[in-house]
């Protein structure tokens, strides 16, 4: 275990847990990453996290069960269990890959009441996560964070006029949520492209997924974010009563999120089953694979970067033409109809196991109760008729 980020059960103000498991083979080097994320209830506030009487004390419970050392930095010095670590690969160990991990609960200050928005590192952990880029000599990094970086599911649901919408909307949170506070993150990583090439590791919404930005639009080479969530039990499967379950698993035999939810080229492939990611690195080859495995261990995401696609992009190609909004904010940039429609289209999925049953239960009512009275009275009038 290289490190971890998170909480369990009630311990929910921290970061998710992130998992590293580092194998070496060959001339390649090969990270498993999984998501570990508590389900938020929607009616309780996320400034909540905040003002935790007990986290100090949570913060010590989770670093023994890490087995962190009693005179550690994280320990004795930080404000939160974020920290990073530097992994020696390639020929000789000449190369590294540089893996940080962020805390975004321990210092999430809601300022919302207020009408500011929220800081999600604070101000030393912002600094901190700074110098360690500044600083970085490794190839790659590897920048974990609990919630997305770049997927914003939750504009879908701002157009909406029905209020339990809204609230389930403000209730997904990612760094989209949060503008300055993303583009402050993404600002931070773009000034360190010189020195390293960042990818993102995020988890939190029970589903796998590999989203990615085309250079130019945050980061002068392509943004990745990659989704591990749902090592233990997704979304799909935490819907009460579990009979609702059952028609869901019908209707997504592929266990991926219906395309048709969404306009086309907007979000990209979602799988809904129990996942796990894995990050394979290829010296030799200079390139890495980026993994979403399904519980059996097979493959059901996959994409492959090479190194020179998270390189700064050499100027003088005067052809290339810059990406354009809806390129680089799929979601934000779509029309209030969109938004509505692709909410209604999700409604209704939702909703078509009650609807299956409604209308069985009326077919039922019909047969036994409406058809019995009917011919129970229309019996009796047709036997009085004939005494008449």
């Amino acid at each position: 275990m290289l490190g971890s980020i998170g909480a369990c059960n009630d311990l929910d103000f921290f970061s998710c847990a992130c998992v590293c498991v580092c194998v070496c083979v060959c001339s390649r080097l090969r990270f498993s990453f999984v998501y570990i994320i508590l389900i938020i209830d929607v009616v309780r506030p996320r400034r909540s996290y905040f003002n935790r009487e007990h986290k100090e004390s949570a913060k010590e419970l989770f670093l023994d069960f890490l087995d962190e050392p009693k005179d550690s930095e994280r320990r004795v010095n930080r404000d939160g269990v974020y920290e990073s670590y530097v992994i020696e690969g390639g020929k000789g160990g000449e190369e590294s890959v540089h893996i940080i991990l962020l805390d975004t609960r321990w210092n999430f200050e809601d300022g919302s009441t207020n009408g500011i928005e929220a800081d999600i590192l604070g101000d030393r952990q912002w600094a901190w996560f700074e110098n360690e880029l500044m600083n970085s000599n490794s190839t790659i990094t590897l920048i974990g964070s609990s919630i997305q970086v770049l997927s914003e599911l939750n504009q879908m649901y701002k157009p909406v006029k029905y209020k339990i919408a809204r609230e389930f909307g403000k209730s997904i949170e990612n760094w989209g949520a949060f503008p300055s506070n993303q583009k402050r993150l993404l600002d931070i990583v773009a000034k360190s492209s010189k020195r390293t090439r960042a990818i993102f590791l995020s988890g939190d919404v029970h589903v796998g997924m590999i989203d990615s930005r085309l250079p130019g639009c945050w980061m002068p080479y392509e943004t990745i974010d990659a989704t591990s969530s749902g090592f233990t039990h997704v979304a799909v499967e935490e819907v009460r009563p579990k009979w609702v379950t059952f028609f869901y698993k019908l209707m997504t035999p592929s266990k991926f999120m219906p395309s048709w939810w969404y306009p086309k080229n907007v979000v990209p492939p979602i799988y809904m089953g129990l996942n796990f990611g894995e990050i394979e690195i290829d010296w030799t080859e200079r390139k890495l694979d980026i993994n979403i495995l399904d519980e059996d261990g097979n493959i059901v995401i996959k994409k492959e970067v090479a190194f020179t696609s998270l390189e700064e992009a050499k100027a003088g190609n005067e052809n290339e033409k810059p990406p354009t909004r809806d390129e680089c904010f799929r979601e934000r940039a779509m029309t209030d109809l969109q938004k509505q429609l692709t909410f209604h289209k999700a409604a209704l999925f939702i909703l078509f196991p009650w609807i299956l049953v409604l209308v069985f239960a009326l077919f039922l009512w019909y047969k036994f109760v409406v058809r019995f009275i009917f011919c129970t009275t229309l019996g009796r009038s047709r036997k009085k008729s004939k005494r008449a």
